[in-house]
């Protein structure tokens, strides 16, 4: 019988069947064979392993080998080489070469004769980055895999069989057979990845295009050594992950939290997709199991194991909290099989969506949570902000499923801001636009009913008008600017500055409408020239709708002299009132804007002055006023008279007449008269008739050169043809002729020919 020999192996991992010594200060004696002795401090021994020199007998065979090269396909091209090995790994005979034939990374060997089952392949050549979704051009990559053909004919080229292969050449040279040093580095590397369950298969056999578990576990080992990484970085990273794990079967520390970095930040589903893409171009199809769940987040040695299963669902005893400005701590109770975070591990594939607000109003609620043993710790800090948006805190599994979640109010802090910088600015420069389109309606207004004569700008108009021009435009910069914050508020869920945009839109709209009647009514950021003209009776029942829904968002204060940002984004209660009353009354619906100038005047936040026109901008009288951002001056009789000095919207007065307009409608003349009369006494203005309505609109013609909106008056009330001498067709502005070349869905009002003349 052939002696056997003992051999003291140290810093190998144990496979078969070891005896491991106690760290007694005993030594291990060991009786040989011959009869000789020779004795070993037991602290140092580590493992004792039983080899044999008996050498294995193989018969001389054929194998044509063939298989596939993938870190991604390598690219049609790519060097495939061969090396026939002994049983220690050293090279027999000359290497033979091939390429791959196809972008897939196939290839194929001739038949070939071994002495020994035992080879080397290695691929080097251009590849396919699934994470970066593009062909390698700067450098070119290198794979190897060890293989043993008694296993298949079939060698697959891949970062499993790369990174191991250092590891197994010294498990060989260490002393362990061929086919057992594969098994054993390939145990340890899927060990390191949490996958030990997928280790009853060579890798040398796996194709990341197979669809099955194995295919899973190859792809998601690969993917994260992509991140970030192209060309001579990958190799680089490859190669410190290939000599690092060939001493001991295991990854350093700084490299493990690397790889779970990258890992950590990668979009797996979208990788995954533009994978079965690129396959899809070869004219492949495959398929890719979940990914998430080949990889041990947790650390604790398994794979997808702390992944949230529905079936087995959490339980927690808080699911809202109500805080109070001042904040406060509050405590959940979670149940639940998986560990939780207070945020997802991994990062790509996180649904966390840009809030574009946050450059544009400040209602972050300030809040922060704490997650360990089932205790679920929630802090609301006090709050910083006029406003405060719900929130809301998720706890998540290891991949980002959210599992519980609590809903969070905080009452605002009445001290706070409300609009970060880049809103002060937004809604300043919006300010400005509405100053100066308003400017120009009441300047035409004022113009065209007469109350100050002029000759630029009286009846018949034409669609050439300069004038005519700005009126129709000017609007539309207000409403395109309320249309991009519309939209971003209907993508976020965010409403924060929607009554802001609404009551100046509202605004806007009246003015054009009493102008042009149908015009373009824009819901998305765009220009006119591209969509036709709605019925202005629409368009009033949409700011109708839209007014409607946000008074219970607006605060019941005055309103007056508005000078910033701030008091415009909020905009108090009374300014979407008077210009809703204004809607309801051109329109005809008396009724209802009797119920909203009596809230103006029942709040008693208003009074009258006894000036007639040039009231100061902060007058008491005063309900919607702003900063005029310069002057416009019209001349009259070689006398300069300042239009807009004050840029003034609405007013008490205007309030109280309107009121009083719509008592004579309803039939309620005692107590128009008693509004009328309120009106005259303070600015001691005497009038002709003793009618309402045409006192009232001799009240008007006085008042309103501050303001505008003689003409919408005259024209719900029936007067404009009578007193202005108009003919029907003028009772509108013509639309601007530029528009109606411009845009071939836009038609011209009646009376105003193509040519720019009138009838």
């Amino acid at each position: 019988m052939k002696a056997k020999h003992f051999f003291l192996m140290l810093g190998l991992v144990a496979f078969g069947h070891a005896a491991f010594a106690q760290n007694t200060g005993y030594k291990m004696n060991v009786k040989m064979t011959d009869g000789s002795f020779f004795s070993v401090p037991a602290n140092d021994v580590s493992e004792v392993y039983f080899t044999t020199t008996e050498e294995k007998h193989f018969t001389d065979t054929y194998y044509t080998v063939s298989g596939r090269a993938e870190k991604g396909p390598f690219k049609s091209g790519t060097t495939i080489t061969m090396q026939p090995l002994d049983l220690m790994l050293n090279v027999l005979g000359s290497a033979q070469t091939t390429m791959t034939f196809d972008d897939c990374g196939n290839y194929a060997f001739r038949n070939t004769l071994f002495k020994y089952p035992y080879v080397l392949v290695s691929a080097n050549g251009l590849f396919y980055n699934e994470v970066d979704d593009y062909n390698t051009r700067d450098a070119q990559i290198y794979l190897q895999c060890y293989a043993d053909l008694q296993n298949g004919n079939k060698v697959n080229v891949n970062v499993v069989t790369h990174l191991i292969s250092e590891r197994v050449a010294n498990l060989v040279i260490g002393g362990l057979d061929f086919d057992v040093a594969l098994s054993q580095a390939q145990g340890e590397l899927l060990s390191a990845f949490g996958l030990q369950r997928l280790n009853d298969k060579s890798f040398t056999q796996v194709s990341i295009t197979d669809a099955d578990d194995y295919a899973a576990g190859l792809l998601a080992i690969s993917m994260p050594l992509q991140y970030s990484r192209k060309g001579s970085e990958l190799i680089s990273w490859l190669t410190r992950l290939r000599y690092d794990f060939a001493d001991d079967g295991k990854f350093t520390e700084q490299n493990k939290e690397q790889y779970k970095k990258d890992r950590n930040n990668l979009s797996l589903s979208y990788y995954v997709q533009k994978l079965i893409e690129k396959y899809k171009e070869y004219g492949v199809t495959i398929n890719v199991k979940d990914l998430k769940y080949f990889y041990d987040w947790d650390e604790d040695g398994v794979a997808g194991n702390e992944i949230y299963d529905p079936s087995q669902p959490v339980t927690y005893d808080v699911t809202s909290i109500s805080a109070p400005k001042e904040g406060g701590t509050y405590i959940v109770n979670v149940s639940c099989n998986v560990p939780l975070y207070t945020s997802p591990l991994i990062s790509g594939d996180a649904n966390t969506n840009y809030n574009p607000w946050g450059r544009f109003v400040q209602t972050y609620m300030s809040v922060s949570s704490e997650y360990a043993d089932g205790v679920w710790t929630i802090k609301v800090n006090p709050a910083m902000y006029k406003y405060i948006s719900d929130a809301q805190v998720n706890l998540y599994d290891a991949v980002g499923n959210t599992v519980a979640s609590v809903s969070i109010s905080q009452a605002g802090n009445p001290d706070g801001t409300f609009l970060a910088s880049d809103g002060v600015n937004y809604v300043t420069d919006l300010c400005r636009l509405l100053a100066q389109s308003h400017v120009k309606y009441k300047i035409a207004d004022v113009k065209y009913t007469g109350i100050f004569p002029s000759e630029d700008f009286k009846a018949p108009l034409s669609p050439y008008d300069y004038n005519v021009r700005e009126l129709f435009i000017n609007p539309y910069q207000v409403i395109n600017r309320n249309a991009q914050l519309l939209l971003m508020a209907s993508e976020t869920g965010v409403d924060a500055l929607s009554p802001m945009c609404y009551v100046t839109n509202a605004l806007m709209y009246y003015e054009l409408v009493t102008m042009f009647g149908d015009v373009p009514y824009i819901t998305t950021q765009q220009d006119t020239y591209s969509i036709p003209r709605t019925s202005s009776n629409e368009i009033l029942n949409d700011l109708i709708a839209n007014l409607t829904s946000i008074m219970d968002k607006l605060a019941d204060v005055k309103a007056g002299f508005i000078d910033n940002a701030e008091d415009m984004a909020i905009p108090p209660k009374d300014l979407a009132r008077v210009i809703l009353a204004d809607i309801y009354m051109y329109q005809g619906k008396y009724a209802d804007a009797k119920v909203l100038l009596n809230e103006i005047v029942s709040g008693n936040r208003y009074s009258l002055v006894s000036s007639i026109n040039n009231i100061e901008i902060d007058s008491p009288e005063v309900i919607w006023s702003q900063p005029s951002f310069g002057q416009t001056r019209s001349r009259a009789n070689s006398t300069a008279i300042v239009l807009n000095e004050n840029c003034i919207i609405k007013t008490y007065a205007d309030v109280l007449l309107s009121l009083a307009e719509c008592e004579d409608k309803l039939g309620n003349n005692a107590k128009a008269s008693e509004l009328l009369n309120q009106v005259k006494s303070a600015k001691g203005i005497e009038t002709t008739s003793t009618d309402v309505l045409p006192a009232i609109s001799e009240v008007r013609s006085k008042i309103q050169i501050d303001f505008g909106g003689y003409f919408a008056f005259l024209k719900r009330t029936g007067l404009a043809k009578s007193i202005l001498g108009l003919e029907d067709y003028q009772l509108l502005f013509p639309i601007p002729q530029d528009e109606v070349s411009r845009n071939p869905s836009m038609t011209q009002n009646p009376g105003y020919d193509g040519n720019g003349g009138t009838r």
